[in-house]
């Protein structure tokens, strides 16, 4: 059974920040609403009694709305690789979303059931399959990953970040080694800049030898996307395109060893309508042009 004490804790501090809010404003706005409505019970209501009701319980919606915190989840994720055809599609999306894994220059499958990472999480977040399936990457076959991300789901939504594990690989005899290196790039899209360098590894450890361990702990990466891009929201419609490039074999085989990619997940946030503030906007904007014409 999971662990329920982060559930528990971001409800509480929900309810907490419900809580403030109704003490910072309740003269503000439940004492002008509850008078306004018995005041209303004995008589006819103005037009300005119903504008300072309105306007006040606007307010008061847009407060407990701009107070939730902002939910973030897993777009799109692949640990079970059970599209074995490149391009890859993702094990799992979230509704309106849909993502794929392509290999530049090569559409062999490298889709095995030997290797994989053992420590049930997509880099350090999340719960991810512990099987041995994941997707070999070596210098004969493509030394480029395009991964792709599309938004159809009717809003925009903002791209947070990027999880993955990797393991460089040994042949076993000490001459052979696979990639054990890589850039990652934001390529292009609907984010931004375009051709955007998140990060570079080299000299990686080599966790995998030969097939001796083919299940195992492998190297946790985790990537804050607004560190390194301006723009972060992906608008319905738009899609983003990130890139892998390894690097690093080497040995008298021409470094052609299978290092292991696993445990890939985009995770990412719905940006919040602006529906309640434009509501809030509209009320506050009649209010005063209802005493400009009265003041006339």
């Amino acid at each position: 059974m999971n662990n329920p004490g982060p559930l528990i804790q971001k409800l509480n501090s929900v309810i907490l920040q419900l809580y403030v809010n109704y003490l910072h404003f309740k003269k503000l706005l439940f004492a002008p609403i509850l008078t306004q409505y018995f005041h209303m019970k004995s008589i006819t209501p103005s037009i300005h009694q119903w504008s300072r009701v309105t306007s006040c319980t606007s307010l008061f919606i847009f407060i407990l709305i701009t107070a939730l915190p902002v939910r973030t989840a897993i777009l799109a994720s692949w640990d079970e690789w059970a599209d074995t055809t490149d391009a890859y599609n993702a094990d799992y999306t979230s509704p309106g979303f849909s993502s794929n894994l392509n290999q530049v220059g090569s559409t062999t499958s490298r889709i095995n059931t030997t290797f994989g990472s053992n420590d049930g999480q997509f880099g350090t977040i999340g719960s991810a399959v512990t099987t041995a399936n994941s997707l070999l990457v070596s210098n004969n076959v493509t030394d480029t990953l395009y991964l792709t991300i599309t938004n159809n789901s009717g809003s925009e939504t903002s791209i947070d970040s990027l999880h993955f594990d990797f393991g460089p690989r040994e042949g076993g005899n000490s001459t052979d080694y696979g990639f054990n290196a890589f850039t990652l790039r934001y390529l292009s899209g609907g984010l931004g800049p375009d051709s955007t360098v998140i990060d570079t590894q080299t000299n990686l450890s080599y966790i995998l030898v030969q097939s001796n361990n083919p299940l195992e702990d492998l190297l946790d990466f985790d990537y804050n996307l607004a560190d390194d891009l301006s723009d972060v929201t992906l608008a319905d419609g738009e899609s983003a395109q990130f890139e892998f490039v390894f690097s690093g074999h080497a040995g008298s085989n021409g470094g052609n060893v299978s290092s292991v990619l696993d445990n890939i997940a985009i995770q990412g946030s719905a940006i919040p309508e602006p529906g309640s503030l434009i509501l809030f906007l509209l009320t506050i904007a009649g209010r005063l042009i209802y005493r400009a014409r009265h003041r006339n």
